[in-house]
């Protein structure tokens, strides 16, 4: 018989104390492990928060301090626009005007000593905000873009220039289609040889040594004015204005003919427009003097036999400008493109007393590169728009950069533009709108000096206009291989009333296994 123990038993009871005392004790220290493991994990919170409230107050004072000290000379450039090597290699180049001088551009102090600041202007802990900013927000690498390679444009004919321009090193900074006389002429330069070259229908009619390199031709017939630069392209020190106005002339055998400078010291400057401004008979001047740390767009007036120079907008940067007749009030207006610093397109708009109101219609960040710019109606709505082009690297900050190439801005109302197309280029150095293969569509031809070798199409592009501003793309014609284009023009060569481009190389490779030439000309035959 099995016998039976009432569960209140007092063995039973006693049992059931020890196993209670041990869920006890387990549960205890459970709790201790939950408790600390919680008090752990808001530790961690709150240091995690607290961290991050003190980058985020980093960040916040950074891009302060860039607000009050870098956009009061331009755009305020965002972080994302480089990466953070070149933010960190560029940053103490742009100190210098901001009175931070270090050891790493002693050099590009030296070369202007009196220009920037001897003392600073922000204090230790400003200027460390703001390189921690841009160095800790920007990219390790700025994004790639799909690099497509486009078919070759067709109803071009490519006409090389003559054997002897074949040359290892050529440098085209002057291309211009001449059509104030018929039949119409070409003019060339190389800045390597300082030569001029004057070309026929049936080819070269005369070469002419220029003192100084010539980056802009203006005139019509026999007189000629050639914008010289100096003597070299690069910058040098701010101080050395070499550049000048040279009348050239053809006599009438045809033969070239230089002659005394008729404007001396001006700065770098890179175009010129002739103009009539005072109405006394003799020429005046609209001249971007470009120049390096300071500059102008400048207007100079004949006084007898001096000059009275006004400036326009004293700063630099002026890389183009013209005058453009304001429907509004029927005065000549200036529009200019400035590409140094405060990178920006101005209507300067004509008081007729004169003096201008300045109206900033676009702005770039400083990084842009802007390099060309023109009004067009692209779009045939009667408003002329902007064609603009951004790829000038040759800076300190000598990276690709994604937002470099062509675009369009359409005209919405008197000086409001709206971006309606960009098209990528690696180093855009100029775009020209036109009619090429007389579609009845303006269409759009482009080319690259700052180019990347990974991709050699890159030198020139032709937009097809499909409607309401879209574009597809080609690249050149084939058997037109160039490394980089310096320079285009367009205009009627062959006399066939269709525009023709006419574009200028730079090769520079110093062995003569190799030559390039000077330039080509795609003689438009479509129909």
């Amino acid at each position: 018989m099995v016998k039976i123990i009432p569960f209140y038993t007092n063995a039973y009871l006693e049992c059931m104390r020890s196993n209670r005392k041990v869920v006890w004790i387990v549960t205890a220290i459970a709790g201790i492990i939950v408790l600390g493991w919680w008090l752990f994990q808001q530790t961690g919170q709150g240091e995690n928060q607290l961290s991050a409230n003190a980058g985020h107050a980093a960040h916040s004072q950074g891009k302060s301090a860039a607000v009050r000290y870098c956009q009061s000379c331009h755009l305020l450039p965002e972080p994302e626009l480089l990466d953070k090597k070149t933010w960190t290699t560029f940053l103490p180049e742009m100190g210098l005007y901001l009175g931070i001088h270090s050891a790493g551009v002693a050099a590009i102090e030296a070369a202007d000593k009196d220009f920037y600041p001897e003392h600073p202007v922000v204090t230790e802990q400003e200027w460390q905000e703001i390189l921690s900013y841009y160095t800790t927000s920007a990219p390790s690498a700025l994004p790639e873009l799909p690099h497509p390679l486009p078919e070759a444009v067709t109803g071009f004919n490519l006409l090389p220039p003559p054997d002897f321009l074949f040359r290892p090193n050529v440098m085209a900074s002057l291309v211009k289609i001449d059509n104030t006389v018929s039949p119409a002429r070409l003019f060339v330069f190389d800045a390597f040889s300082n030569q001029l070259f004057l070309f026929g229908q049936e080819g070269l009619l005369d070469s002419l040594k220029v003192n100084g390199i010539v980056v802009d031709l203006q005139g019509a017939g026999n007189h000629w004015y050639a914008c010289s630069i100096g003597d070299y392209l690069q910058m040098g020190p701010d101080k050395d204005k070499k550049g000048s106005i040279i009348p050239i002339s053809l006599s009438p055998k045809g033969k070239l003919q230089q002659h005394a400078p008729l404007i001396k010291d001006l700065a770098r400057p890179v175009r010129i427009v002739v103009t009539a401004a005072n109405k006394d008979g003799q020429p005046d001047f609209l001249v971007c003097e470009f120049g390096k740390l300071t500059g102008s767009l400048t207007l100079l007036e004949s006084n007898e036999k001096s000059w009275r120079k006004k400036a326009i907008r004293p700063l630099p940067g002026a890389v183009t400008a013209f005058f453009e007749k304001n429907p509004a009030t029927g005065r000549e207006d200036i529009w200019a493109l400035f590409a140094q610093g405060d990178e920006c397109i101005i209507h300067f708009e004509n008081r007729g007393d004169g003096t201008y109101d300045e109206h900033k219609v676009l702005r770039f960040p400083p990084s842009y590169g802007s390099s060309s710019f023109s009004l067009t109606d692209l779009d045939g709505d009667g408003n002329k728009d902007i064609l603009y082009t951004c790829g000038d690297n040759g800076d300190a900050t000598r990276i690709y950069k994604p937002y470099h190439g062509i675009y369009v801005f359409r005209q919405e109302a008197p000086d409001r533009f709206a971006e309606k197309f960009f098209y990528p280029l690696n180093g855009a150095y100029k775009a020209i709108a036109g009619d090429f293969r007389q579609k009845g569509r303006t269409d759009i031809a482009a080319v690259g000096y700052f180019t990347d070798p990974s991709h050699p199409a890159d030198w020139f592009v032709y937009l097809n206009h499909l409607g309401n501003l879209g574009y597809s793309a080609n690249a050149a014609p084939d058997g037109f291989n160039l490394e980089a284009a310096l320079t285009m023009d367009s205009g009627d060569f062959n006399g066939d009333g269709q525009p023709d481009l006419l574009i200028g190389n730079a090769f520079l490779k110093n062995d003569p296994r190799q030559s390039a030439p000077l330039f080509g000309l795609m003689e438009s035959i479509a129909r």
